[in-house]
């Protein structure tokens, strides 16, 4: 009996060992893949690190070649685009008042017309009235003259 509980002992020590290995082997696979994660992560912090100071490079020659006769440039063009502006703008101002006071002409001359056409054609009613009055009585009028 003690043979088979000593048998027994053993083959227990030794799955108990075969399933250290396995864990032991799983271990090792999960350390060496956060490894090789931390390799990739710190390769990428690397590279970004470096084009962070290769884009501070650019923007100080970006910068540096911006110089005052640069923003000088820039300004006295931005300065002629503005006094083109202001005179095409008085020039328009301009133009339209020339053409509003040439519209008030013509309208007073449509206002003058339009009393001298009321003025007119109360004229022909009168004439119309007239002819009528002196179509219903032919005979007053030969008398009269």
């Amino acid at each position: 009996m003690e043979k088979h509980r000593s048998s027994k002992l053993t083959e227990r020590y030794k799955v108990l060992q075969k399933k250290e290995a396995e864990d032991t082997a799983a271990l090792e696979n999960m350390v060496q893949m956060v490894e090789k994660n931390l390799q990739v992560t710190t390769k990428r912090a690397v590279q970004a690190e470096s084009e962070v100071v290769r884009l501070q490079k650019d923007l100080q020659s970006v910068t540096a070649q911006l110089t005052e006769t640069g923003r000088q440039k820039i300004e006295e063009s931005f300065k002629a685009q503005f006094a083109l502006i202001q005179d095409q703008s008085q020039l328009a101002a301009e133009k339209m008042v020339t053409a509003a006071t040439k519209a008030e002409k013509s309208l007073r001359e449509v206002f003058a017309n339009v009393e001298d056409l009321k003025m007119a054609s109360n004229l022909m009613y009168s004439v119309a009235h007239a002819a009528n009055v002196a179509q219903c009585r032919p005979g007053k009028l030969d008398d009269s003259s």
